[in-house]
């Protein structure tokens, strides 16, 4: 048993350098044939970057209404202070720590033993639901396009996103029963004694949020572009939705997914077109903007706040 765990231990992170290696390597090889230049790195407007950097205080607000909406469902104690605290405190181990763990280590942190596997399932559940939009407006966007960079489909094809689709929202809907099948012994940490129709609410409050989140990140991305001269049209919507659709798919390594981020913009936003110079300004700036200014703010305020 004690050997299994260190195999464990040694395996994880060997695959998480291997995982990032590859995609350097996808990077440096989609670099390589984009033919860039010095001279195609450019910004046409300084006002639409400001309305990116605008838009990032409206992204963390949206995702603290929903650590809020989190803790009044669940009726966690807590003070003021221990409510912003802990919300900071996972934007630093977001940050720093594979989707997997993510923001719940920072978390739940700020509370008492018995109340974390509440704030952990629940953090979860949050960000299955912002994975979920992610993956359905990318499969949606497929449907739309008829394109993938993986090649054209034929309406014939349609029926692996919409099914997709179909799963993932009868997984989000029926969440409660999906935990006390596979949690039996977590279910009360959770729902506790919640009726139906109070889950269904709360879960379409999620829904909500995380489609306006999603909605935001889509409008600092497509201004993000144009600011860095990109040839922009109707279509790129659809496509900014499938490149959050396939990044989403991707597990999150380290630092906010640096590199993997840029690689696969370039292999979605590439093959729709835009210039190469364009997309890595523009996701390197929604990297900065988006989370790592956030995560040196969260470390900032952190260190300012009295000790709990």
């Amino acid at each position: 048993m004690v050997k299994s765990t260190k195999k464990h231990r040694i395996w994880f992170p060997l695959l998480r350098v291997l995982l990032f290696a590859g995609f350097l390597v996808m990077l440096f090889m989609q670099l390589v044939n984009s033919d860039l230049s010095f001279a195609s790195f450019q910004m046409s407007s300084v006002v639409y970057l400001i309305l990116v950097f605008l838009l990032m205080p409206l992204n963390w607000w949206i995702e603290y209404r929903k650590w809020m909406a989190l803790l009044r469902f669940n009726s966690v104690n807590s003070t003021d202070l221990i409510e912003r605290s802990s919300f900071f405190a996972g934007i630093v181990t977001g940050m720093l720590t594979p989707n997997m763990l993510g923001n719940f280590i920072g978390r739940m942190m700020y509370f008492r033993k018995r109340e974390r596997i509440t704030i952990t399932m629940m953090t979860l559940f949050a960000s299955f639901s912002q994975f979920m939009v992610s993956m359905i407006f990318g499969s949606l966007a497929i449907v739309i396009l008829l394109k993938t960079p993986l090649g054209e489909l034929e309406l014939a094809q349609m029926w692996p996103p919409v099914l997709l689709i179909v799963i993932l929202l009868l997984v989000y809907f029926n969440i409660d029963k999906v935990v006390r099948f596979l949690f039996p012994r977590r279910h009360r940490f959770i729902f506790r004694e919640h009726r139906k129709r109070q889950i269904l609410r709360f879960s379409f409050y999620l829904l909500l949020l995380s489609i306006l989140r999603l909605l935001v990140f889509t409008v600092q991305f497509f201004i993000a572009l144009e600011a860095f001269g990109a040839e922009v049209d109707g279509d790129l919507i659809w496509w900014i939705w499938q490149y959050y659709g396939w990044l989403t798919c991707v597990p999150s390594l380290f630092l906010g997914k640096l590199v993997v981020r840029d690689s696969i913009a370039l292999w979605v936003l590439g093959f729709a077109g835009l210039s190469a110079a364009a997309i890595i300004q523009a996701s390197i700036f929604i990297w900065i903007v988006n989370l790592l200014l956030p995560t040196l703010v969260a470390l900032f305020i952190l260190k300012k706040s009295p000790a709990l």
